[in-house]
C-alpha cells in the first residue's frame, strides 16, 4: 500500500505540472486554475492522510526489523542461544569469505558455535543497523561489525513470518583490521 499510494502521488503531480505548463503554453496563466487541475488537488489531499499513515506504518516496520537486528547483534555478544533463535529463522543460512575460503554454514551449526563460552565484554565491539530497505514482506538490512581485529559487513534478509521479522540469510564479509 506505501508504494502504490507513493506512485499514484507521483503520477497525480506529474498531471498536476502538465496541466499547468498546457495552460501556460494556451495563452498565459490566469488566476484561474483549471477544472482537472482542481480535482487532482482536492485527490492529493484527500491521499495525504493515506500517505501519512503509510508512512507511520513503514517506521513502524523499520523499527521492528531493528529490534531483530538488535537481537542478533546481543546475541552473539551475549552468546545467548534463546537472542539468536528469536532473531533467526531455524532454516536461516550464512554465507560469507574468510579470506579466500567460502563458508556455508546452517543457522543451527553457527547458532551452536557462538552460543560457546562466557559472554563477550560489549565494550570490545561496535555493532551498527546502517540501513533497512523494506519490499511488502521482505527487508535487507545492512550492518557493520567492528570486533576485535576483525570488521565485517552484512547483508541480512528478514522476511516477515508470523507477524514476526526473521533473520532468513546472512551474507557476509570480513577483513582483518591488524596491520
Amino acid at each position: 500500500m506505501v508504494f502504490s499510494c507513493q506512485k499514484y502521488l507521483f503520477l497525480t503531480w506529474d498531471l498536476i505540472k502538465s496541466n499547468l505548463l498546457q495552460t501556460i503554453r494556451n495563452g498565459g496563466f490566469s488566476f484561474f486554475i483549471p477544472i482537472n487541475m482542481k480535482k487532482s488537488v482536492l485527490f492529493i489531499l484527500t491521499l495525504l492522510p493515506i500517505f501519512s499513515f503509510a508512512q507511520s506504518q513503514l517506521e513502524e516496520e523499520k523499527k521492528a526489523i531493528a529490534a531483530t537486528v538488535q537481537l542478533y547483534f546481543e546475541g552473539m555478544i551475549e552468546r545467548d542461544a534463546g537472542k539468536l533463535e528469536e532473531a533467526f529463522l531455524p532454516d536461516a543460512r550464512l554465507i560469507g569469505y574468510r579470506g579466500d575460503q567460502l563458508f556455508v554454514t546452517p543457522f543451527e551449526d553457527w547458532k551452536a558455535g557462538t552460543a560457546k563460552g562466557s559472554p563477550r565484554n560489549p565494550n570490545d565491539f561496535k555493532n551498527e543497523l546502517k540501513n533497512i530497505k523494506i519490499v511488502g514482506e521482505m527487508a535487507l538490512a545492512e550492518t557493520e561489525l567492528f570486533w576485535p581485529g576483525i570488521y565485517y559487513y552484512d547483508y541480512l534478509t528478514l522476511l516477515k513470518i508470523e507477524g514476526k521479522w526473521k533473520i532468513v540469510h546472512k551474507s557476509w564479509w570480513e577483513r582483518s583490521l591488524e596491520k
